[in-house]
C-alpha cells in the first residue's frame, strides 16, 4: 500500500479519510479490540486496531470515520477507562480494503496496569445456565472480565504474557476466538472445561465442607483465602486462633449489595464502592453489634464476590438454584473471607505455600494449576460521614496510577515505609503505587517485598535512576538500598503530606496537618502530630500538638497504659495516677521514679493522644493490634453527641488566637476522668481533638495567606475526626483536601517519597527542622 497525499473519493464519491485514535488508559484485557474490530466493519471502514504495550492504535479509512469515532465514545466497554487519546489525520492508504486486528507490538513506555474483573453479567448467566458449555465452571472469562494483573508477565496483555499461557486453546474456544461477532472474540483469559485449568477437589466438596462448619483454604484470583460460614462460631474461633487476632475485624463477603444491607447500613458512597469492580471490603456501620466478627466495633467490612469461584461457592451453598434471579435476591448466606497467609507471612500463592503455611487449620487446601503471577489481596475502602476513602490497595487498585500532568518525572522507585508498606514507581507523567505488601516485620514479607519492587520494574521495562525511602535509619526500606545507588531520605510526614498533594496534583502554597502514630523527625525526633507551611515542595513546621512523655518507645502502640500514664503526669492528676494503674507493676515503678516519666523522650504524636484517652475511657491496657483502642474509642462515639463547639472565634488573625480551653489536650484529658458516661466522654475527646487541630489550622493559614489545607496520616481514616476538621475548615473558607484514592495511613508515603524525590532541589531545605 502507498500512502495518497491528495483527496481520494469512494464509490459514491464522497471525500475518503483517515483517522488514527491512539488510545491510553484501561484500555487492554477490556475488549477494546474487538469492540473497535465491530464498529469498524458496521461502519464499512478499513484500516486496523494494535495493541502496544502501552497503549492501543485504532487506525480507520473510509468516507465517514467520523461517524465511527461518535459511535465509539457513546458504545464504549465498560471496563474500558480511557485517559487520554492522541487524534490525528493520516495520509489515505492506496488498496486497503479490509479491517483487521493487527499483531501486538512493544515499546518501552507504560502501560497503564489492567485490574482484575470480577464476572461480567453475560459470563454469570453462561455459569448458571446447564446448557452452556461453560457451566459451572470456575474460571469462565471473556473480553469483558476475568483476571488481568494477577496472571500477566509482561506487555503488551496477550495470551503469550500471562499465565494462561499453559494451556492451548481447544477447537471450540479457538473458534470462539477468532469470530468477530463473538464475546471472546480476541479474548485473551478464555478457556473451557476441556482445555483451561481446574481444582484439585471439587467445589461440591468444598462447599459441603463450609456447610458442616469447616475451614477451607482455596486459591482465588490473587492468591490462596480462608474461607468458613460466617454463622459457624466454632470455625471463626478456629480461624483466630490460627491468624493469632482475637480482637482484630474480620470482613464479611455476601452474595449480592440487598444481602449486603441486612449487615450494614450502606450510602450512595458505600453502594457504590460496593459494586465497583475492584470489590473492595467496604467498612461501614453495623446494623448491630457483631462480636464475633467485629469485636468492640460498630463498623463491620463487607464484600461482594469477585470470583466465579465465590459465585459458585454461594450457588452450591444455596442449593443449587434454578436461573439468575437468585443471583440478585436478598440471603442469608454470608461467608468470611481472608487471606490466607500464616502470621509473620504474606498470603500463600503457591500449593507448596499454600501447603506450608495453612495445612495445619484447614480442613481442605484446594488448588489449580494456573500460576498467580502477581499476588494481590483485597483492597479496602471505608464508607465516611460524607463519601469513602481507600484505606487499603489490593485487588482491582494494584499498581494505582496518579497521574500528574504538569511536568515529566524523572524515574524513581520510592520505597514506602516500615509498616502497611507499599512502594511507588515514577515515570513519564504519572506514579504508579503497589498493591498492599503489609508490614516489614519478618523475612517472608521483605522477600516478598524485594519481589515486587523488581517486578515492578520489569513490568514497565525501566530501571530506575533514583530512590526515595524514609528518613528512618532502622526501617527496612531503608537498609535495602544497594551501594552506589542514588538516594533521597524524605522525612515521614512531609511524604504523608505530599501523597495527598500527589493525588489532588496541589503546587500552590498550603498548610497542613499530619496526625499518625510515629514519624522520625529531621533530628530524630518522636513526630506525630506535626503542622506545616508547604511551598514549591519545602516544608516549614510551624506547629506541633502538645507532646507527651513517651514511655516505652514502640512498646508504646501495643501498651495504651503507658500513653495514659503520661497524659495523667503530664496534667498533675496526682489523685487519678495512683488508683488507676495500681495493678500495673511496671506503672508503679514510673510513679515510684517520676524521673523516669520526666527524661522519656517527647512525642507529639496523635496516635498516642488517641491511646491516651481510650485505655482511660475503656479502662483497659494492653491492645492486640495497632490502631485497636483507637478504632473502640471511635465505635464509642455516637453521631448526635457530636456537636459542634461554640462558633469560632471571629477574630482569627495571627495576633488573636483562640483560646477554647478544648485546645489544651491535657485539659480535655483531665475532664475526661470527670465524665461517666464512655460515649460522651469519647465523644468529647473526638470533638476536643478535631477544635485543638482546626484552630491551629486556621490560625496557620491566616499567617501564611492561603486557602488550601491538607489533612494527612493514620487518624486521618477516623470517620469522626475527618468530617469534624473539614467542616469546621470548611466553615472558615478553606479548600480542604484528604486522600482519597490513595490510603491516608502509612501505605500512601511511597507516593509522596515519589513527588518530593522528583523536586528534591526545592524539597532538601526542609530537613532542616526550624520546628
Amino acid at each position: 500500500m502507498t500512502a495518497l497525499l491528495t483527496p481520494l473519493h469512494d464509490t459514491a464519491g464522497s471525500p475518503v479519510r483517515r483517522l488514527q485514535l491512539v488510545l491510553q488508559g484501561q484500555v487492554q484485557g477490556v475488549g477494546m479490540r474487538p469492540f473497535v474490530y465491530r464498529l469498524a466493519q458496521h461502519c464499512g471502514l478499513s484500516g486496523f486496531v494494535r495493541n502496544n504495550s502501552d497503549t492501543v492504535v485504532v487506525e480507520v479509512q473510509g468516507a465517514d470515520p467520523d461517524e465511527f469515532c461518535r459511535r465509539f465514545w457513546a458504545e464504549l466497554p465498560l471496563p474500558a477507562d480511557i485517559q487520554d487519546c492522541h487524534h490525528a489525520e493520516l495520509p489515505v492508504q492506496l488498496g486497503e480494503t479490509d479491517f483487521a486486528i493487527a499483531a501486538s507490538t512493544d515499546c518501552r513506555s507504560p502501560m497503564d496496569p489492567l485490574p482484575d474483573l470480577p464476572p461480567c453479567d453475560e459470563c454469570l448467566a453462561e455459569l448458571f445456565n446447564p446448557q452452556s458449555d461453560y457451566f459451572l465452571y470456575p474460571f469462565i472469562s471473556c473480553a469483558h472480565c476475568g483476571p488481568r494483573y494477577s496472571i500477566t508477565r509482561a506487555y503488551p496483555f496477550d495470551r503469550a504474557n500471562t499465565s494462561m499461557a499453559a494451556f492451548p486453546l481447544c477447537p471450540d474456544c479457538t473458534r470462539q476466538y477468532q469470530h468477530p461477532e463473538d464475546r471472546r472474540f480476541h479474548a485473551q483469559t478464555i478457556s473451557c472445561p476441556t482445555c483451561g485449568p481446574y481444582y484439585d477437589v471439587p467445589l461440591t466438596e468444598v462447599a459441603a465442607c463450609l456447610a458442616a462448619g469447616g475451614l477451607v483454604a482455596i486459591k482465588a484470583i490473587g492468591g490462596y483465602q480462608l474461607i468458613c460460614d460466617a454463622h459457624q462460631p466454632a470455625a471463626l474461633q478456629r480461624l483466630r486462633h490460627f491468624k493469632q487476632r482475637q480482637a482484630k475485624p474480620l470482613a464479611l463477603m455476601t452474595l449480592n449489595s440487598a444481602s449486603a444491607q441486612h449487615w450494614v447500613h450502606l450510602t450512595d458512597a458505600g453502594w457504590d464502592d460496593l459494586q465497583h469492580s475492584a470489590r473492595p471490603i467496604v467498612i461501614a456501620p453495623a446494623h448491630q453489634a457483631q462480636p464475633l466478627l467485629a469485636p468492640n466495633l460498630n463498623s463491620l467490612g463487607v464484600m461482594l464476590p469477585n470470583s466465579a469461584l465465590h459465585y459458585l461457592l454461594f450457588y452450591l451453598l444455596a442449593g443449587r438454584p434454578n436461573g439468575t434471579a437468585w443471583l440478585q435476591a436478598p440471603s442469608s448466606l454470608a461467608l468470611v473471607v481472608t487471606s490466607g497467609n500464616a502470621r509473620g507471612y504474606p498470603m500463600a500463592a503457591t500449593q507448596a505455600e499454600a501447603k506450608h503455611q495453612l495445612a495445619s487449620v484447614a480442613d481442605l487446601v484446594v488448588g489449580h494449576a494456573r500460576d498467580i503471577v502477581a499476588s494481590v489481596d483485597d483492597s479496602i475502602r471505608r464508607q465516611g460521614l460524607d463519601g469513602s476513602y481507600a484505606v487499603r490497595t489490593g485487588r482491582g487498585t494494584a499498581l494505582l496510577k496518579t497521574p500528574w500532568p504538569m511536568e515529566k518525572l524523572p524515574t524513581i522507585l520510592a520505597l514506602g515505609g516500615q509498616q502497611k508498606s507499599t512502594v511507588t514507581l515514577t515515570m513519564g507523567n504519572a506514579f504508579y503505587t503497589s498493591e498492599h505488601l503489609g508490614d516489614l516485620d519478618s523475612r517472608p514479607r521483605r522477600e516478598r517485598y524485594r519481589a515486587v519492587c523488581k517486578r515492578l520494574t520489569d513490568y514497565f521495562k525501566v530501571r530506575h535512576t533514583l530512590v526515595a525511602h524514609d528518613l528512618h535509619p532502622d526501617y527496612y526500606s531503608s537498609r535495602l538500598l544497594q551501594l552506589g545507588q542514588s538516594a533521597v531520605a524524605v522525612q515521614h510526614h512531609h511524604a504523608h503530606v505530599a501523597a495527598v498533594m500527589a493525588e489532588h496534583q496541589l503546587q500552590k502554597p498550603l498548610v497542613a496537618v499530619v496526625v499518625d502514630g510515629f514519624g522520625f523527625g529531621p533530628q530524630g525526633e518522636a513526630w506525630g502530630g506535626e503542622f506545616f507551611y508547604v511551598k514549591r515542595f519545602a516544608f516549614e513546621r510551624v506547629e506541633h500538638l502538645p507532646t507527651l512523655p513517651l514511655l516505652g518507645g514502640e512498646r508504646a502502640s501495643l501498651e495504651p497504659w503507658r500513653s495514659a500514664l503520661a497524659a495523667l503526669f503530664q496534667a498533675n492528676d496526682t489523685t487519678a495516677l495512683p488508683q488507676r494503674f495500681s495493678d500495673l507493676a511496671q506503672a508503679r515503678a514510673y510513679l515510684r521514679q517520676p524521673t523516669l516519666m520526666r527524661n522519656a523522650p517527647p512525642t507529639s504524636s496523635a496516635g498516642r493522644w488517641f491511646d491516651a484517652a481510650a485505655a482511660l475511657i475503656l479502662q483497659r491496657s494492653h491492645a492486640e493490634y495497632d490502631g485497636q483502642f483507637p478504632l473502640e474509642l471511635e465505635a464509642l462515639v455516637h453521631p448526635k453527641a457530636l456537636v459542634r463547639a461554640e462558633a469560632l472565634d471571629q477574630d482569627l488573625s495571627p495576633t488573636h488566637p483562640p483560646t477554647d480551653p478544648l485546645t489544651e489536650l491535657s485539659a480535655l484529658i483531665r475532664q475526661l476522668l470527670q465524665i461517666d458516661s464512655p460515649t460522651q466522654a469519647a465523644s468529647l475527646f473526638h470533638q476536643g481533638l478535631a477544635d485543638c487541630i482546626s484552630h491551629k489550622l486556621i490560625k496557620q493559614a491566616r499567617a501564611h495567606q492561603v486557602t488550601q489545607v491538607v489533612l494527612a496520616g493514620g487518624c486521618m481514616l477516623n470517620a469522626f475526626l475527618r468530617a469534624q476538621i473539614h467542616a469546621q475548615l470548611s466553615e472558615a473558607g478553606l479548600q480542604v483536601f484528604c486522600a482519597e484514592r490513595i490510603p491516608s495511613n502509612d501505605a500512601g508515603i511511597s507516593l509522596g517519597q515519589a513527588l518530593l524525590a522528583a523536586h528534591y532541589a526545592d524539597y532538601a531545605v526542609s530537613l532542616q527542622d526550624r520546628g
